[in-house]
């Protein structure tokens, strides 16, 4: 709203944020479109990354149904979007944390929280590091979880962590958006 304003001429906003506020459809906006915005240039092309310990049975995300998930700070654009994704896939978590990324990677380590959810460029450290204690599962979205996304979200295109990028995926790329 400052850029709609004119108060401030210069801001960063994640994709996510940025589409809602053009769209006027994130909760935040009350329906308002804020058109003023234009994108200069992409910083980094973060990938999503959903991971969870190995063992927990976890491999997509429908596995998620009734398990607990972190999802970053509260407002963050993944909590938003997986929220939304999480509606329109028909899941429901038993419960969704939101507490800073080293305290999820924590909740993940010590068996507090089943799973985790965050969207950054790879190798993301806070996972390279937990890897140095706990084997890790890289959660492969399925082809009908991905296309889905991108119904819900166009802006998000087909991407990888490559094979070798974690522990977690030596021989396999991981598909992700």
């Amino acid at each position: 709203s400052m850029l709609e304003s004119g108060e401030v001429e210069l801001g960063v906003g994640g994709t996510a944020t940025l589409a809602d506020a053009y769209n006027g459809t994130g909760d935040w906006t009350g329906g308002t479109q804020f058109n003023k915005a234009r994108a200069m240039f992409t910083m980094a092309i973060p990938n999503m990354t959903p991971f969870t310990l190995e063992g927990s049975g976890i491999t997509c995300l429908s596995d998620l149904n009734g398990r607990s998930v972190a999802l970053g700070p509260k407002g963050a654009s993944i909590d938003s979007t997986f929220r939304a994704i999480f509606d329109k896939l028909g899941i429901k978590p038993s419960v969704i944390h939101n507490d800073s990324w080293s305290a999820a990677v924590s909740a993940l380590s010590e068996g507090t929280t089943d799973a985790v959810i965050t969207q950054q460029v790879a190798p993301w450290p806070s996972l390279t590091e937990l890897e140095a204690t706990k084997d890790v599962a890289l959660i492969q979205m399925t082809d009908e979880e991905l296309a889905a996304i991108q119904e819900l979200f166009p802006f998000y295109t087909p991407s990888v962590i490559e094979a070798g990028t974690y522990k977690a995926n030596p021989d396999t790329d991981i598909k992700t958006l």
